[in-house]
Order: structure tokens, then sequence, then C-alpha cells
């Protein structure tokens, strides 16, 4: 018995030991080693009506992905809606949508405090849709596309956004609307019911291809289309004024006024004491006094010369004797039969020479400018002259000023004599000179005429009152006027019938107009008609306060003319 004893007490020592090991072991599990084994938590959606006082929304479809599966369920009556046995840690995405309501795209945490935590729960806003819950924002959207025409254009495929910053961040916070053909647009945004949203509209900058019109390098007209920023934030640029109609003339006939025409000279025979001396540079010594022969002239006859000299044998004296002889050109002097050493004699030589026409040109209108070179003495030196213009009236060196002018003529563009010569290509005998003249034509360029016709030119009732001459021009036949063109742009102006006249002078003198037209526009740009080629944006506004359901607000935008991205050149 005492053995039994003995054995019945130590197993219960060693029951009480294990339960004492056991709670010491349970003593060591932690929260976090129990958090690790606590895997899964439910989680709780809430979806509100924010449009109806908050409240609980049902039938709202949401889903969630759960081990890479999308879950869906829809709210009770209470607007709740859980997923069971979802893993914990990190975020997960959730949407909610329902027919006439705003969609939801949102997060969940799915972090846990403590290892007792069960569910996670957040709370999501949604908006109706429905024609009393909304708030409408609409209007039109213009700009000038087109300054040519006389009406603004409507902005086709513009994009209007209009933000509800308080809505609730996982809404869209962001509605849109298009403009259709005529430019109109509607956005219908979901508020509060409570009246305390504000509204943000926000219009699109455009860049687009606006048309214009012109004036180019040349002093033409021309309707283009050029790149253009609209921006209702940014002032417009301003656009030059042009008319819608310009007149052009064509150049005169010919790169010059008249061409080929050319003047020579030939000396004419004379005898040599007419116009000749013989200048004695340096008498030298031992010569006697005689009479030596020049060389012969033109008819076989030879001039003589008589020489004098002093006591010393140098040569005082020169005098001619012609002996019937006749030169033209500048003859030798020998006297070496005289003796004597170191005597420097110049014959100078000088006679007339006949200017004639060796080419009588075409198509002159006017004279042509000629310019000569000759040599003369002067103080027995030989010098060079040169006269730049025979016909100008100054610079006689060669007997007269206008030599053309005086002794020539014009017939049908070709240049004849007119002095009643007997050659008939000689129009001038110059004075005495030393050497032959030559002569050099300078045909005179034609310049085209330049008109212009700005906004002073056209009457207030569209007709043509006058056409400015900038630049005559020259070339021009006055008994052949040249035909002026009007040309229009964009269509606008018509009938205008117009002459020029040429004066004397060769140029557009004045220009007369016959008819004026009808529906000429002092400035094709000036769509408003104000006399204005620009029109800086405006716009509706931009942030609408106070907003309640079923309010509706007009929000209308004119853009202007833009700011163009290149200039015109």
């Amino acid at each position: 018995m005492k053995t039994m004893k003995s054995i019945i007490k130590f197993f219960v020592f060693i029951m009480i030991a294990g339960l004492v090991f056991t709670s010491c072991e349970e003593d060591q599990y932690t929260e976090e080693e129990a958090l690790e084994q606590q895997q899964l938590v439910d989680v709780v959606i809430s979806i509100l009506d924010a449009s109806n006082n908050y409240s609980a929304l049902s039938g709202a479809t949401v889903k969630i992905a759960i081990d890479n599966k999308i879950v869906s369920d829809s709210t009770n009556s209470d607007g709740i809606v859980i997923f069971k046995d979802v893993k914990i840690g990190g975020y997960i995405v959730i949407t909610a949508s329902k027919g006439n309501y705003t969609s939801i795209l949102g997060e969940v945490g799915t972090n846990i405090t403590n290892f007792r935590q069960r569910q996670v729960h957040e709370t999501f806003y949604m908006y109706s849709l429905a024609s009393d819950k909304i708030a409408t924002v609409k209007g039109r959207l213009i700009y000038e596309s087109d300054v040519t025409n006389r009406e603004p254009e409507p902005v086709v495929g513009a994009i209007v956004r209009v933000k509800n910053e308080n809505l609730a961040s996982a809404n869209n916070q962001v509605f849109t609307g298009t403009t259709n053909a005529t430019g109109n647009y509607e956005v219908l945004v979901p508020v509060d019911s409570r009246g305390s949203d504000y509204l943000y509209v926000y219009y699109p900058q455009i860049i687009d291809n606006q048309t214009v019109g012109v004036e180019n390098e040349d002093g033409t007209l021309a309707i283009i289309d050029r790149e253009v920023v609209y921006n209702v934030s940014y002032n417009s640029l301003w656009i030059d004024g042009v008319p819608s109609v310009y007149a052009t003339v064509p150049a005169p006939a010919g790169a010059t006024v008249g061409s080929g025409f050319a003047l020579s000279a030939q000396a004419q025979k004379t005898s040599l004491s007419a116009y000749s001396s013989v200048y004695i540079v340096y008498g030298g010594t031992g010569y006697s006094a005689g009479t030596v022969d020049f060389s012969t002239g033109t008819n076989g006859f030879a001039a003589q010369a008589n020489i004098g000299v002093d006591g010393n044998g140098s040569i005082t004296s020169v005098a001619i004797i012609n002996n019937g002889a006749v030169y033209n050109a500048k003859p030798t002097l020998n006297i070496s039969s005289l003796g004597g050493t170191g005597a420097v004699l110049d014959v100078q030589y000088q006679t007339t020479y006949s200017i004639f026409i060796t080419n009588k040109g075409t198509g002159y209108l006017d004279f042509p400018k000629v310019s000569v070179e000759l040599t003369d003495y002067s103080s027995n030196i030989l010098r060079k002259y040169v006269d730049d213009n025979i016909n100008d009236g100054s610079d006689n060196i060669i007997g007269d000023t206008y030599i053309l002018n005086d002794y020539s003529t014009i017939v049908n563009g070709v240049i004849y004599p007119d002095n009643g010569s007997a050659n008939k290509d000689t129009i001038f005998y110059t004075t005495a000179l030393a050497s032959r003249p030559t002569f050099e034509v300078y045909n005179y360029p034609t310049i085209p005429a330049v008109l212009s016709i700005s906004s002073g030119n056209i009457n207030s009732d569209g007709t043509l009152a006058s056409i400015t001459i900038e630049e005559g021009g020259y070339g021009y036949d006055p008994f052949a006027p040249p035909t002026i063109t009007l040309n229009t742009i964009g269509g606008f102006g018509s009938g205008a019938i117009i002459k020029a006249e040429v004066n004397t002078s060769k140029e557009i003198s004045s220009i007369e107009v016959n008819n004026p037209g009808v529906g000429y526009l002092r400035n094709i740009n000036d769509f408003d008609n104000n006399g204005s080629a620009f029109r800086n944006p405006s716009s509706g506004p931009t942030a609408i306060y106070n907003v309640i359901p079923g309010g509706t607000h007009i929000c209308n935008a004119d853009y202007g003319t833009g700011w163009q991205l290149v200039e015109n050149e």
C-alpha cells in the first residue's frame, strides 16, 4: 500500500510540473506572433448618396480584387457591402458604380492595428446624375478663324472642362462637354445638395488656322491661312489692315528706253593754219633761219614753216605756210636741214570733226544719255576732257550743249538727224579739237510704276475714289498708256474702270476713275466693321460659387483673333 501511494504521488507531481512548464511557454507567445497567424480580415464598404443628405445608397455595385480575382457585390439597404476573408497588408483597389450616379475609383487599406481586429472599414460618396440632382454649365465658344468675313466662327470639337473640387477625392472631379457644329456645349456636374459647392470652368487653348488678308512684299494682296493660338487668358495681337483691292500696272516695254543708238566722229580736212600752230618748247642753238616742209597732206601737198632764229641760232618763231595742203591728222615737221641742235617743236594740230549716227537704234521715247571724251590744248598743254551728257546743257567741250535735242529727232522710236545736212547721218560739226572725240551711249533703264490703294482711296459706301501713284515709273509711251488692272481678294468689290495718263517725261502722271464700282472694302480684316483689325478674348465666369442641384450656369467664351505663331513676311 505504501508503494502504491508513492507511485500516485509521483504522477501527480509530473502532471503539475507539466502544467507549470506549459504555462511558461504560453507566456512567451507574443502579439506579433498572433498577428502573423491572423492573415485574413473582412473588408466593409459603405456607400453614401451625397446628393441626398448623405443617406445610404443601396444597389451600388462594388468590385475589389481578391487573390488576383475580381469579386463583385452590391450594397444592401444600409449602403453596406462586406467582402470576407481578405488578406491583410497594403491596399486594394475598389470601384463602385450605379446607374445615373458618378462612379468611384478608390483604395482601401487592409493593415490592422491589433490581433483582435477582424474588420477594416471605408466610406465612399457617390453623386446622383439625375436632372434634379445636378447643375448644368453650358454656353457657346466662338473665335475669329476667318477675319475676312463678317461673322465669328463657332469653335467645333473643343472640350470644356468643369471641376467640382468639393466632390470626394475618390470620385471623378472633372466633367466635360464637347462643342458641337454651332459651338455650343453642355456639361452636367453633380453637386452637393447643401449648395456649398463651387465649380471651376476651364476653356481649352486652341491652335488652328486663321484666314486673313495680307500684303506681300511686292505690294500685291492675298488671303492666306496661318497658324494662330487662341487662349482666353491672353490678349490678341494686332492684325494689319489691307483693302480688298489692289492695282497692278505692267512694266514699260523693254529693259531700257530704246537700244542700239551709236555715234562716231570723223576729222574734217582743213588747212594747217586754220586751227593748228607750232609751239616752241625749246629753241635749241646753232640753227639757221629758213623754210622747211611739213609731211604731206591728204591732197598730196605739203605745208611749210618759216623758221626764225636769234643771234645764237635759237629758234624764236615758226610761221605756217599752207601751200594749198589740207590735213585730217597731225603732220610732222622736219628741221634737220637748218642745222643746230636741241630744239623741241610741238605741232599742236587741231581740226573740226563731224558727228554722225552709226546706228539709229529702236524703241526710243527719249534721247539716251551720251558722254564724250576728247583731248584739247589749254595754255599749250594737251589735256583730257569729259562731258558726261552732251544733251544736258552743260560742259560745252565740243561746241554745243544740247546736241541731240538740237540736231536730231525721234520718229517711231528711231533717232534721225534733223539738221538738213547733205550727209544724212551727220548731225553736228564740232569746234576745233586736238583729238577725235569718242562717245559712249547709256540707255536709260525702264522703271515700273508703283501704285497703291489704301483705306483712304475707298469711299465709305464701297466705291473706289482714287488710286495713289507712289512712283510714276519711267519709259511709258504717252501715246499708248499702260492698262491698269484692279485685283480683288475675297470677292469684295467689282466694276471700277480706271485710265492712266503718261506725261512727256514718260511716267504715269495721273489716274482717272471713270467708274467707281461697288462693294470694295477699306479693310478686309475688319471683321466687325468698326475700323479695328483685332479683338481681345472674353469669357463668362471661370469660377461659379454656391452651386445647387438644378441650377443652370451660362459660360460663353469669345477667343477673339488670337495671336499668330509666325509673323506675316
